[in-house]
């Protein structure tokens, strides 16, 4: 078996069993395919959204100038629309509006990658989701009680991913206020002389984005482990009012209280301290 033909052949004769590896890693690299889908979709939450011009209109194919309705890339880096450049490869041996050789005669599908995309967005957990069960499943009273050292290694593990997101809710935030920035001065700019200015309006905020403000989420925390008493201590998050001492939480034993549904503020408020403070039952 060769790199190239990915085939082997298993026994002789007629009832020969031929086996076949798809690689595209051998005509297309990660990161050549990587940038073409990072050039023709964006991340909006947990979709792929198609990017389009002003028009609304999708990418053009290069032989044709017309938007392209199943994109596929070459091993030159660039997308066509499937059905021109087969044609096109069928009578050339080089890229469409260049002289540069084609290194393969292969053109991959970006739709079926894109599908694969969208179902692990979809579908996939994160890595703190992951260390937040593992935590769970420990503090099952069914469970055999753990030791300090596999507490902390938890623990451990929780508060690296807990970082993580933090630091990618922040740039989020940063995010957001920046676009809020461009779109008001892209509709004072837009504004007429002597016409009344159309004034941008913040979406409102979901329940439970406002639920995370009042309970401190927001802002992001810390978590200090002792190994010694099995403990977590979730320090006070910078938006969170107060600077009493953090408050510990009990590894082992139950699960911890869970979050008030929404009330009015005052409610709200008085029930995340009283859930911030509940230590594990």
């Amino acid at each position: 078996m060769t790199a190239s033909s990915l085939t082997a052949t298993f026994r002789q004769g007629p009832d020969a069993a031929v086996v076949r590896l798809q690689n595209i890693g051998d005509v297309f690299g990660s990161a050549q395919v990587g940038d073409a889908l990072a050039r023709h979709w964006a991340l909006s939450g947990k979709n792929l959204v198609p990017v389009v011009d002003r028009g609304g209109e999708f990418a053009s194919c290069p032989i044709t100038g017309k938007p392209m309705q199943e994109p596929v890339l070459l091993d030159n880096g660039l997308v066509y629309e499937q059905k021109d450049v087969l044609v096109w490869m069928r009578d050339h041996s080089t890229a469409p509006g260049s002289n540069k050789a084609l290194g393969k005669k292969t053109a991959l599908k970006l739709s079926s990658l894109n599908g694969a995309l969208q179902t692990f967005l979809l579908r996939g957990r994160t890595a703190l989701d992951l260390a937040v069960e593992k935590a769970k499943e420990a503090c099952n009273p069914e469970r055999q009680a753990l030791s300090p050292r596999e507490a902390q290694e938890i623990a451990l593990e929780v508060n690296e991913h807990l970082g993580e997101t933090t630091r990618e809710i922040r740039r989020l935030q940063e995010a957001a206020l920046e676009a809020e920035s461009v779109v008001e001065s892209m509709l004072f700019r837009s504004s007429a002389p002597g016409q009344p200015r159309f004034k941008w309006k913040s979406p409102p905020k979901r329940q439970e984005e406002q639920d995370a403000e009042d309970n401190g989420v927001a802002g992001g925390g810390a978590v200090e482990v002792s190994a010694a008493s099995k403990t977590l201590t979730l320090s006070d998050s910078p938006r969170a009012s107060g600077t009493g001492p953090a408050t510990p939480h009990r590894i082992g034993g139950g699960v911890c209280g869970k979050k008030p549904a929404s009330e009015g503020a005052q409610e709200r408020s008085a029930k995340a301290k009283a859930w911030k403070e509940a230590p594990c039952q």
